[in-house]
């Protein structure tokens, strides 16, 4: 009995895969047996010649398992050179987006986490656009460096500015940093593979098309070039691109032979029966050759630096293989080396273009066949002699021993099953039945399950308060924005109040009231800087509630005044807040707050904007009343020049003409009756210049009719008026939109120059043509008068010729006088027009 309770202990000792393991042989053996007793009759029964039929037909059937290994191969090649050119494929969608949007700067020291920039302006610290775009791209250009073993490095090239970011950071040494452009693939190679890949799809006899639909152009392999600075011979996986801003890009990945080799040609089929793996790359070049097949393909083994062979070479006996290797088929052949006969299977890899082979003599693949024969007739009679008895015995002890495993497995696992459902419907209360010291993985399990229990109710009481801290703030922000939404509808409803009017006193007024309003506390007055007023300040807005008493005038001047200076910022003395009102650096006043209570930080803010509205209004209110004290004065000034040039000189020769009449009429009555009609004349012309003038201030051809017809109709009206011949040439301005105010100034200066050239040149013919030209529009008024000397002192600063500089000026264009003394007058008026050219 106690020799039984020692097993028994030892037994419940042992752990739960022991005794897994042992229920599962004990279960098993009954079917083992009955199986196995069934393989031994049937194998029993065969004689020799059915031996020899299984024996052909899998010497037939290794062939076509051997291809079965070389497709599966192959799709495992193909899927991991796609896997390489789809993440390149990605890289070039996020490259093309940095460089037309570059990213944000990035801090110092961090420009190159994972990668190394090389070029003009890689240097540490510098954040142009292009290093920006390429420093943003490192932690994808890593990523496919650290998932594909078989890649020595990733690249991203800007051709255009010489940059070149490598993943992995410490591919070159110091010393080879100044060659970071060997790290690409030679230019040559690359053209070569573009033209390889078009002369691929576009040909009738090739399988790629099938294969791959949908070819990228920008996406190419190159053959085998020699590469020191990864590890010599090295084919590159190459990706062109540009941006949307035309930043042309490439980005590559760089694949040594020697990866290729450790990663894609080894293990099965390659390396059973003494055969070996090759790849073929599409112009026919040899890739890569697994071990043991270098010199069959024609490689020198003692020889380390690139060697090229091409399988399709007429000398070559594995051109009748490269050929349709080249096309993109898959089968099998049989070729002579050295002679004896070579079976090459072979299948086409779509992502590269290139093709996987793999070459197995045909005496091997005999030999495995009879080899295999040999062994199913020794294991017959071995299997035979040995399991028989065995299985007897085993057979008779499964039956016992399983019934008693099963028991003491399901119990334990049942509770355990029983918490586990507990603790998923959200039972955290209840705990979880454990063992105190733990032997075996279901005590263990037990364990740690309660641990899990204790830990989830810690974090769901952890969760509550975070939730409860969560939601106060969510009120408190609540709150804040609410505020802060009042603030905004103060300032909207400020602004919309002020700019009902652009009087200075309405505006002062109207923000002294709103604000008096909005707090309530006490007055609210509005300061101007007045060199001219006391304390250098006029009072010209004041607001104070009737039932509130609040400090007088003379109190807040005195308040102020003992502020010294205007400050530079919103204070606050007792009883008083100042903010100082400035707009575009101009210091325009002081507002005035009268405050039984002080006020807090964000309402200090809030004055600080109210102050920068309101001056701003002030301002604004300034300038227009500015602007119109000026037009005033410019339209006193014009109408002064065209009294001056008109009435006045008519008025002088009519009192000129009544004196010549008054000395004549006793003695000359012929000739003072001729002075008195020459004052008639005047009388009448300067008549006739008022009504002008006056008809001058506001022209009634523009309102009528477009530039063009205006300028006709007073051509028209001068030569009747005056007998001078005149003329009007207009050139492309049916499409021309100009704005109302240059209508008027060049309408305003053609006049001018037409009533200079009547007046003074005395001439007989008057031309005006207006032109574009280059985006100006060009006027011109040309006279065949007597001219006069521009030069000559008195003459440059003439009424007329002012006033028409001023108008030119005012539009934005200038003008030009040409003239001297018998070679008539010529006035240019020179005028951008392109801003304001409508469609």
């Amino acid at each position: 009995m106690r020799q039984l309770a020692t097993r028994l202990d030892r037994w419940r000792r042992f752990s739960i895969r022991r005794r897994i393991l042992v229920a599962m042989l004990a279960v098993s053996v009954i079917p083992l047996g009955i199986f196995a007793s069934a393989g031994l009759v049937a194998l029993s029964g065969l004689n020799s010649g059915a031996l020899r039929t299984a024996s052909a037909e899998l010497e037939s059937s290794q062939g076509v398992h051997l291809a079965d290994l070389v497709l599966s191969k192959s799709e495992i090649v193909d899927n991991e050179l796609e896997s390489i050119q789809n993440q390149l494929a990605l890289v070039s969608q996020s490259a093309s987006n940095a460089l037309d949007q570059p990213p944000v700067q990035v801090p110092p020291g961090q420009q190159s986490a994972g990668i190394a920039i090389y070029g003009p302006g890689s240097a540490e610290g510098n954040n142009s656009a292009q290093v920006r775009a390429l420093s943003s791209l490192g932690s994808q250009l890593s990523q496919i460096f650290n998932w594909h073993t078989e890649v020595a490095c990733v690249w991203v090239q800007l051709p255009q500015t010489g940059l070149l970011a490598v993943s992995p950071a410490g591919i070159l040494s110091q010393a080879n940093q100044a060659r970071y452009l060997q790290l690409l693939p030679p230019e040559t190679d690359y053209q070569k593979a573009v033209v390889r890949q078009e002369a691929a799809f576009h040909n009738p006899n090739s399988h790629w098309s099938r294969l791959v639909p949908a070819p990228s152009q920008d996406s190419v392999w190159t053959s085998v070039y020699s590469n020191p600075l990864t590890g010599g011979a090295t084919v590159s996986e190459v990706t062109a691109g540009t941006a949307p801003n035309g930043e042309p890009y490439r980005i590559g990945a760089n694949i040594t032979v020697s990866h290729i080799v450790s990663e894609f040609l080894t293990g099965p089929p390659g390396t059973s029966q003494g055969s070996y793996a090759f790849l073929v790359a599409s112009d026919g070049s040899l890739l890569s050759v697994g071990e043991g097949g270098a010199s069959d393909l024609g490689l020198d083994t003692k020889r380390k630096k690139v060697q090229t062979v091409n399988l399709i070479s007429r000398h070559s006996p594995w051109s009748q293989v490269a050929e349709p290797m080249l096309l993109g088929s898959r089968g099998s052949q049989t070729i002579s080396l050295a002679g004896e006969p070579v079976d090459v299977f072979y299948s086409p890899l779509p992502a590269s273009q290139w093709s996987l082979g793999v070459a197995l003599p045909v005496s091997g693949l005999n030999g495995s066949v009879v080899a295999f024969s040999q062994q199913i007739s020794h294991g017959i009679f071995g299997v035979t002699a040995l399991l028989l008895p065995v299985l007897l015995i085993l057979a008779l002890l499964a039956v016992g021993v399983t019934n008693v495993l099963s028991r003491r497995l399901v119990r334990p696992l049942s509770s355990l099953t029983l918490a586990s459902t507990r603790i998923a419907d959200g039972d955290l209360a209840t705990p979880v039945a454990t063992s105190r010291d733990p032997v075996d993985e279901i005590d263990t399990l037990e364990v740690a399950l309660e641990e899990m229990r204790h830990r989830l109710s810690r974090q769901r009481d952890q969760i509550d308060t975070d939730q409860q801290e969560l939601e106060q703030r969510v009120e408190s922000r609540t709150a804040e924005l609410s505020q802060r939404n009042q603030e905004l509808g103060t300032l909207n409803r400020l602004s919309a109040e002020m700019s009902t009017s652009l009087v200075v006193a309405d505006v002062a007024r109207t923000a002294a009231g709103q604000l008096h309003e909005l707090w309530g506390d006490g007055d609210a007055a509005v300061f101007l800087a007045d060199q001219m007023a006391p304390e250098g300040l006029r009072l010209v807005g004041w607001a104070q509630s009737p039932s509130v008493p609040g400090r007088d005038q003379a109190e807040l001047r005195a308040a102020i005044a003992g502020l010294g200076e205007l400050p530079a910022s919103p204070i606050q003395v007792p009883g008083l807040v100042v903010v100082p009102l400035a707009a575009a650096g101009t210091k325009v006043g002081l507002l005035a707050l009268g405050r039984r209570r002080p006020v807090d930080g964000r309402q200090m803010e809030l004055l600080e904007v109210v102050g920068g509205q309101v001056a701003l209004a002030l301002r604004n209110a300034q300038l227009f009343a500015e602007t119109r004290e000026m037009a005033t004065i410019t339209e006193r000034n014009r109408i002064a020049r065209e009294i001056h040039d008109t009435l006045a000189q008519g008025l002088a020769g009519i009192i000129i003409q009544l004196q010549a009449a008054e000395a004549w009429m006793s003695r000359e009555p012929e000739r003072s009756q001729q002075a008195l009609g020459n004052a008639t004349d005047l009388a009448r012309s300067s008549l006739q210049e008022a009504r002008r003038s006056v008809w001058d201030l506001r022209p009634e051809l523009l309102q009528r009719g477009s530039l063009a017809e205006a300028l006709r109709e007073e051509m028209v009206r001068t030569q009747e008026r005056t007998g001078v011949k005149t003329s009007v040439r207009l050139q492309d301005l049916r499409q021309l939109t100009l704005a109302a105010p240059t209508e008027v100034s060049i309408f305003r200066i053609v006049q001018e120059a037409v009533a200079n050239s009547v007046r003074h040149g005395r001439p007989s013919r008057v031309a005006v043509e207006v032109a574009r030209d280059d985006g100006h529009l060009r006027v011109t008024v040309a006279d065949d008068g007597c001219g006069f000397d521009p030069a000559r002192p008195g003459r440059a600063g003439a009424f007329g010729i002012t006033s028409m500089r001023e108008r030119a000026n005012s539009v934005g264009g200038g003008i030009t006088v040409e003239s001297a003394p018998g070679r008539g007058t010529k006035v240019v008026l020179d005028l951008p027009y392109a801003h304001e050219a409508q469609p």
